[in-house]
């Protein structure tokens, strides 16, 4: 989606990764939802990816706040996030895994 955010899915792992700082992390549960927020005074329009291939991961969000130094990853899933989980390495790397139950 930008040249500065990869994003890597294999299966039902997901990859989120840039060279920016992680300033914070959090999940949005009633939408199913992870959000990053990554420091960086980026300016661009929203880019959105539908996932319609996808059957763990539904959507792909990435924002600009430039007013506030920060640009903003929202990963979607297609079921409830309670069923993921969430990891990030000290490089930032964040990796969002569906559960096996």
């Amino acid at each position: 989606l930008l040249p500065y955010v990869n994003v890597h899915i294999t299966d039902d792992v997901m990859n989120v990764s840039t060279k920016y700082k992680l300033q914070k992390h959090f999940i949005l549960k009633d939408e199913n939802k992870f959000v990053f927020d990554y420091v960086g005074k980026k300016r661009f329009y929203t880019k959105r990816e539908i996932l319609s291939s996808h059957e763990d991961f539904k959507k792909i969000i990435i924002g600009a706040h430039p007013e506030d130094d920060f640009f903003r990853v929202v990963i979607q899933t297609n079921e409830n996030i309670l069923n993921y989980k969430i990891s990030v390495d000290n490089s930032g790397l964040a990796t969002i895994v569906k559960s096996s139950h």
